[in-house]
């Protein structure tokens, strides 16, 4: 799962993860995370819709921060 940012006013793509959770080595005190699913087919990436956004706060912004991610997406592979 690509995981992407906020930052300022525009998403960035900040990695990827074939697990449920993310290490943020750069996170703000109040960032906020969204993600999408894929799947291939033919060579080709089929995306479902972005997931709702939510907000990590964290008070030491110096230390590497864990999030949690959770998709539940309707079924976009029929």
């Amino acid at each position: 799962l690509p995981i992407y940012r906020l930052q300022g006013k525009t998403w960035k793509a900040i990695g990827n993860t074939k697990n449920t959770t993310y290490t943020d080595k750069k996170p703000g005190t109040a960032t906020k995370y969204r993600t999408r699913a894929y799947h291939i087919t033919n060579g080709k990436k089929i995306y479902g819709p972005y997931s709702s956004v939510r907000t990590v706060k964290n008070s030491n912004i110096k230390t590497p921060r864990k999030i949690l991610i959770c998709v539940v997406s309707p079924n976009i592979w029929s």
